[in-house]
């Protein structure tokens, strides 16, 4: 009682005991106080405040439902479902049982009998689930096509390929069927097989294939079939016969039919065949006239033949175009202004209809479907719904003014005022898709029925409306580099369902996403059409995608877009409900806000340092152009010194000769005591010395200008070391040097430039004894290379030796040692000397080579060829090796008489000097008058004077281990020895120079040269000023 929200039991024992039933499964109310009742036991009716008793349901035909209720559903007011053994749908106005059950031979039946739940949508669809066979759907107001099980359950015993259709004056159906004969059904789809009986020539045809069926005015129903037969049916006489076509060509064959009849007056009738063109049958006479020879209907396969309104024949072959015969018998061949010919007469034309305005309509096979208006102006419509072209079989008009076209891939319905095109296929409920030429025809009752390769198909025309629900749309899945996300897992983007979704956010690399969308029209839904608009990416356009429900966008840039879909039913209703989704993708990380601002801190870095990279580059390009500027400055100051030199040289060059010529004569006339011609010796050599030193810058700018050229002659490169060597010896006495000249040949005489080489070796020598001390040995050696014929010249010492770094440099030009010691006479190389060697060397086509380490001496290698070597000499041949040991034999050209004895009283004199000549010079000069001791370097000079404690010092400033000043500085800082005078000798002369020695306490200061006698002045001066303090 629901006013008074009170529930009140309801006792039907009795009456479930008299029904057996056990179980009560549904109740629904369908008046106030009256329900029905499902039970295990079939469906009950129970009236509450009645009689309070079970009625079991039964309609007006006696029908009742007796098996157990599986559901009941309202479809609409008065009209509910039952489910039970099939489905019935109750007409409660009516009290009328309509049963669905499942059928094999009907595929739009039940899909099983064995039901299990229902379920009406939205729509007013009915959804029926089942046991075992998946669900059926009932569609409100879409039941359109007519099934006919039962006929197509009588053909399928014989052939369900029905190729002619007719409805006869008593509403029967004719069915013309292939190669199984013609078929006959009442209204109510009873087989009339009795028809066999009453005309034998209906068996006769059962293994033929009828094509044609019609029924003229007179009633008469003629059909038809192959091969070229032509037959008879009276359903008033009750006659019937059967006439063959003659052919004059060959024998009829199989597909050699009769295709279709059109009546000509009363007593004649058009034949249409498939090979043999077109005949007039005489139906008194029941004989056909050919059209041979002198016309084209007799030459072509017809395929369709239509009589217009005005008369006219129209005449469709197969692939030679169509043909018009006027009501005078005049033929031609019909052209279409806007198909070219050629393309017309390679088509199909297969069926000719006029409309109610006598428009003329053909259908092709390639061509589509072609319109003739009245004023003969034609149009070509393309009825595919793809780029496929339709094959036309049949067309047929409502009473609308609607043509429906079935094809071989379903049917058409053209509205010709709109010229618009709508589909329908097996999934609107038809039996078949594909058609037969021809086979249609239009009922009194308004009914189309069309032959179809799998059975008949009938429809109302009224019947069918357009769906006008507006289907609402839903974004079902996603997709994600074409995987579906799945919703509300670990990782899933997705925590709910799509459609209850607003956004979603995907990473940078999740920019490969594709949608799946539904519109829920369940009507067709394989026809229901789809729209998208992405906002924010590209123009802001939908995009139709036809029936697909997925569409993809691949690598979609980073930002915020918002995405629209929309859909229509299958009949292109669109809906106004359209779905939205925000998406946003995430830039990558290089591209996000904190990456920015790291950009930004690396943009001002970088900047930073390439402003200071470019500064410094500009710097540095700066110091570069210094420099060269510095270097050619410095050049060109070289090359001015290095002309100042040459200049000078020259120069130089004529006094010495001067000195020397007249020398060499003096002591080729000198009778004189020996002390004097030795001193004369000593004045040559070293004006010889000095000469060869001057030759040595002519020739050193001759080789920076590439210009020295070698005066080659033969020589003996074994006299000249000798020679060389000699004069080297007196200065070893003095250093206890040991210098040797070793040879095996008595002589190598050869090609060379002696004044050349000779300055090689006095250069190597020179070198040598520059970095040697007392007791080191320098040896100069000549060997042969007999392989490479050349002679190999070595200058060899045990001195300290070059450093690594140094031994790649010594050839340049210029080139000193930063690692060097002071050499034995006191002055640093010039840096020419070896550069000069190499110079020559390469000159003579010969190679210099240096081998050393520090602390182990120091070998130059000098490689020189001597094709036609002779290693003989005609005079003095020397067969025993050289090994010159000082001291042995040689003149020294410093000796004198020895000085007076001297007594110990004698004021001693200390000379420190590092140049052996001067050095024993300087004692020569002092040894009448005073004792004299000899010190090499200042570190020996220093020792020297705090063992003897002197009365004067004499000193070199430029020497190796201590220099003058340094030893000077250390003498009177000492409270022993600061009272000793001390003279400093030195070549530099300026006045800076000057004070430097008076600063360190020198007593005085004496330039090179000197005069012997302001020497000995000056030592008398210092030591007696010494003696009276």
């Amino acid at each position: 009682n629901r006013k008074e929200n009170d529930f009140s039991p309801l006792l039907l024992i009795d009456d479930c005991r008299d029904f057996n039933v056990r179980e009560f499964t549904l109740v629904y109310p369908i008046e106030e106080d009256v329900l029905l009742l499902g039970t295990d036991q079939g469906l009950f009716r129970f009236e509450h405040g009645g009689r309070d008793k079970l009625e079991g349901v039964r309609d007006i035909h006696g029908t009742v439902i007796d098996s157990d209720i599986k559901f009941i559903v309202e479809e609409s007011y008065q009209h509910i479902w039952v489910g039970a053994d099939g489905v019935y749908r109750y007409d409660l106005t009516k009290n009328e049982f309509t049963n669905q059950v499942h059928s094999s031979e009907d595929p739009s039946s039940l899909a099983s009998d064995a039901l299990s739940c229902a379920y009406k949508d939205i729509q007013g669809n009915i959804w029926i689930g089942t046991a075992w066979s998946g669900i059926n759907i009932w569609y409100q107001d879409h039941s359109w096509f007519k099934s006919h099980s039962r006929i197509n359950s009588s053909l399928k015993q014989i052939s369900r390929d029905i190729t002619a259709v007719a409805l006869d004056s008593e509403n029967n159906l004719w069915l013309g069927t292939r190669e199984h004969g013609v078929h006959v059904f009442d209204k109510n789809q009873n087989y009339q097989e009795y028809l066999n009986q009453q005309y034998p020539v209906l068996q006769n045809l059962s293994r033929e294939l009828i094509s044609e069926i019609v029924q003229l005015p007179d009633k008469k129903i003629w059909i038809g079939s192959s091969p070229r037969k032509l037959t008879m049916i009276d359903p008033v006489n009750k006659d019937s016969y059967t006439v063959s076509l003659e052919s004059e060509q060959e024998p009829p064959r199989l597909w050699d039919m009769v295709n279709t009849i059109v009546p000509q007056g009363d007593t004649l009738l058009w034949i249409g065949t498939g090979t043999d063109g077109v005949h007039l049958f005489d139906v008194t006479t029941r004989r056909f006239i050919h059209y041979s020879g002198r016309n084209q209907l007799s030459r072509y396969a017809i395929l369709d033949l239509e009589k217009d309104s005005k008369g006219n024949l129209w005449v469709a072959t197969n692939m030679n175009g169509l043909l018009k015969m006027d009501p005078e018998g005049n033929i031609k061949r019909q052209g279409f202004d806007s198909i070219p010919f050629s393309s017309l007469r390679k088509a199909r034309i297969i069926s000719i209809f006029e409309d109610i305005e006598e428009n003329l309509w053909f259908g092709t096979e390639f061509l589509g479907l072609i319109r003739l208006s009245t004023d003969e102006q034609s149009a070509v419509f393309d009825l595919s719904g793809n780029a496929i072209p339709r094959e036309i079989c049949a067309i047929t008009e409502d009473r609308y003014e609607r043509l429906w076209i079935s094809t071989s891939d379903g049917l058409v319905r053209f509205e010709k005022a709109t010229n618009a095109v709508k589909h329908y296929s097996w999934r609107d409920g038809m039996t078949s898709d594909e058609f037969n030429y021809n086979a249609s025809c239009f009922g009194k009752d308004n009914m189309i029925y069309l032959g179809g390769t799998n059975g008949l198909v009938s429809f109302i025309p009224e019947t069918i409306r357009d769906n006008d629900f507006e289907p609402p749309v839903y974004i079902e899945s996603l997709y994600i580099g074409n995987r579906e996300v799945k919703i509300a897992q670990n990782d899933s983007i997705l925590p709910k369902a799509l459609h209850l979704t607003e956004k979603i956010t995907l990473k940078h690399s999740q920019n490969d996403i594709g949608f799946e969308v539904a519109a829920l029209n369940y009507i067709s839904p394989e026809k229901n059409q789809y729209q998208y608009l992405l906002e924010g990416y590209g123009n802001s356009e939908w995009i139709p995608i036809g029936s697909r429900r997925r569409f993809d966008f691949t690598n979609l840039p980073f930002g915020n877009y918002t995405l629209h879909v929309k859909g229509s039913n299958n009949d292109k209703i669109w809906s106004g409900h359209v779905a939205t989704l925000d998406i946003q993708i995430l830039p990558p990380f290089w591209l996000s806000w904190w990456a920015f601002i790291t950009y930004l801190f690396l943009a001002a870095f970088t900047f930073f340092f390439i402003y200071r990279g470019v500064r410094q580059r500009i710097r540095f390009k700066n110091q570069i152009a210094r420099q060269a500027f510095e270097s050619q400055q410095q050049e060109e100051l070289n090359n001015m010194k290095i002309q100042f030199f040459t200049n000078i040289s020259h120069e130089f060059k004529i006094p010495l000769s001067l000195i020397i010529s007249p020398i060499e004569e003096a002591l080729k006339a000198f009778k004189g005591p020996s002390e004097h011609k030795n001193r004369l010796q000593l004045i040559k050599m070293n004006a010889t010395r000095l000469l060869m030193l001057v030759t040595s810058l002519i020739d050193f700018r001759k080789a920076e200008q590439d210009v020295m050229k070698l005066n080659n002659e033969k020589a003996n490169l074994v006299s000249l070391g000798i020679t060389i060597v000699d004069s080297y010896k007196y200065l070893g006495i003095d250093e206890n040097k040991h210098i040797e000249f070793n040879c095996e040949l008595p002589a190598c005489i050869f090609d060379f430039d002696s004044s050349k080489i000779e300055r090689v070796l006095y250069n190597l020598i020179d070198n040598a004894n520059n970095h040697t001390v007392p007791h080191d040995e320098i040896t100069v050696s000549i060997r042969p290379d007999e392989e490479q014929e050349s002679i190999v010249l070595e200058v060899k010492d045990s001195g300290c030796g070059i450093s690594e770094d140094d031994l790649e440099k010594i050839f340049n030009k210029f080139y000193q040692s930063d690692n060097h010691t002071k050499t034995s006479h006191g002055s640093h190389g010039s840096g020419i000397g070896l550069y000069l060697c190499r110079k020559i060397v390469e000159l003579h086509k010969g190679t210099i080579e240096v081998e050393s380490s520090q602390g182990q001496g120091t070998s130059f290698i000098i490689t020189l060829p001597a094709p036609g070597l002779i290693t003989s000499a005609d005079e003095s041949e020397i067969h025993e090796t050289y090994a010159i040991p000082v001291g042995s034999e040689v003149v020294d050209p410093f000796e004198e008489q020895p000085p007076a004895i001297l007594s110990e009283n004698t004021p001693l004199v200390l000379i420190v000097e590092d140049h052996g000549a001067l050095r024993i010079h300087i004692k020569k000069l002092l040894w009448d008058f005073y004792r004299t001791e000899l010190a090499t370097h200042g570190k020996e000079g220093l020792e020297l004077a705090r063992d003897l404690n002197p009365d004067l010092i004499i000193s070199d400033i430029m020497m190796p281990e201590m220099d003058g000043i340094e030893m000077c500085k250390q003498i009177k800082e000492d409270p022993k020895l600061k009272h000793i005078p001390v003279i400093l000798l030195s070549a530099k002369g300026d006045l800076e120079s000057k004070i430097k020695g008076f600063d360190t306490g020198a007593d005085d200061y004496i330039e090179k040269p000197f005069s012997p006698q302001h020497l000995r002045s000056r030592v008398t001066n210092l030591i007696d000023s010494r003696e009276e303090m």
